[in-house]
């Protein structure tokens, strides 16, 4: 998915997963990690979102993070990042491979 849709997926409660394709080593981490979680009996419906893509680039930062947006336009994430949304709105915020790694296994 774009960045743009992440608040307004049909599912009640979901994960987006945020990192970048287009790193070799870290995309096969993090689709592995996404292939893994979806297998998972208890897993919740999970969308991926490249950042690499030219419509995603603008909701990047080199500064600090949006970890409390509102809608997406206030999406603001710096590397790989995993948002749990409950009704549409933010319920929890990850960054950093352990952190996800963790949250998904």
């Amino acid at each position: 998915i774009v960045v743009g849709r992440s608040f307004s997926m049909t599912d009640d409660e979901y994960l987006v997963i945020y990192y970048d394709k287009s790193d070799e080593d870290k995309s096969s981490v993090y689709s592995s990690l996404v292939s893994s979680y979806k297998s998972k009996e208890e897993a919740l419906p999970i969308y991926v979102v490249d950042l690499s893509s030219a419509f995603n680039k603008p909701f990047t930062t080199t500064g600090e993070a949006n970890h409390h947006p509102t809608n997406a336009s206030e999406i603001a994430v710096k590397g790989a990042t995993v948002i749990r949304f409950l009704n549409h709105e933010v319920a929890d915020y990850l960054e950093g491979e352990e952190a996800i790694s963790s949250y998904l296994s």
